[in-house]
């Protein structure tokens, strides 16, 4: 459903954010790109979380509210694709900002290069100091699959972030790529997906994505835990099936999926290939590995 004038497409779930959401806001409303639309999918928030979004719809007539019952991360990016009418997205997530000059930097390297997709900066804020979890210094261009995997990695080897990037929209609908829905690892199979497909993806050095760590949120919450052990386990088994189908490389760190224990002192993580142990969830402990087939 894309529109001539509307160049971004911003989607942005909400739940209970109402701590965060108008700083959020703010970075979107004031982007130097004006061609924009920013569609919030309030996911069931029980806060005032909804009347800081009507607030800023009756200023901005940009921001579209659309509200449903809470289905997760997930389904709110879906509902978003479902109504992006821009010819690319970006996903926001509402605890987070984006400098002001973001969509119109990540616009202009996408049409400059005809990427699907084109990646930035992520840095993390903590309470105590603020780390780059992803940091470019130039333009680069990736194509082949194992390119494309390595200009996506973050400094921990994963390369599931979505809202450092922006997508083409027809090629997400061309491929039809959604996310997965009521899980808390949403992310991992949409990535995988999306970087196989893409025929390009471009790495943008001047502009940051700012990533808030929430103790609150929802992936932060103890009676989340055990979803959210499984969620990962499942994720991490999917990504391994579609690899192996697709015959892609992963990186080394994420072949132990199948599995994982948690004790307070030592973390297991059992793979297809390997089995691995850390202590304190950090420290490497050298055990012989075993190779399964």
């Amino acid at each position: 459903m894309q529109s001539n004038d509307t160049k971004v497409s911003i989607i942005v779930p909400v739940f209970n954010a109402e701590k965060y959401l108008k700083n959020c806001l703010e970075s979107l409303v004031h982007q130097t790109l004006k061609d924009i639309e920013i569609i919030c999918i309030n996911d069931g928030s029980t806060d005032k979380s909804e009347t800081i979004l009507s607030e800023y719809a009756n200023i901005d007539t940009r921001i579209k509210i659309i509200s449903q019952k809470n289905q997760k991360q997930g389904a709110a990016r879906n509902r978003g694709l479902e109504n992006a009418c821009g010819k690319y997205t970006v996903f926001v997530d509402a605890d987070d900002y984006i400098d002001i000059d973001y969509c119109e930097k990540m616009y202009n390297i996408a049409e400059k290069y005809n990427a699907d997709i084109v990646s930035t900066n992520l840095l993390k804020h903590k309470k105590k100091y603020n780390r780059y979890n992803v940091s470019y210094k130039e333009i680069k261009e990736a194509v082949g699959t194992v390119d494309k995997i390595n200009i996506c990695k973050d400094n921990k080897q994963r390369f599931f972030n979505v809202t450092n990037k922006i997508f083409k929209n027809d090629f997400l609908q061309k491929n039809n790529i959604l996310f997965a829905e009521n899980c808390y690892v949403e992310d991992v199979m949409f990535m995988a997906k999306t970087i196989y497909a893409a025929n390009k993806i471009i790495s943008c050095p001047n502009t940051t994505y700012h990533y808030i760590t929430n103790t609150s949120s929802t992936v932060k919450s103890k009676t989340a835990a055990e979803k959210k052990k499984q969620d990962h386990v499942a994720a991490y088994t999917e990504l391994q099936i579609f690899a192996k189908e697709k015959n892609i490389t992963l990186p080394e760190r994420l072949n132990y999926i199948e599995s994982y224990f948690e004790s307070p002192f030592i973390k297991t993580y059992k793979g297809t290939f390997k089995t691995k142990k850390l202590l304190f969830g950090l420290i490497p402990v050298k055990i012989k590995y075993t190779e399964r087939y």
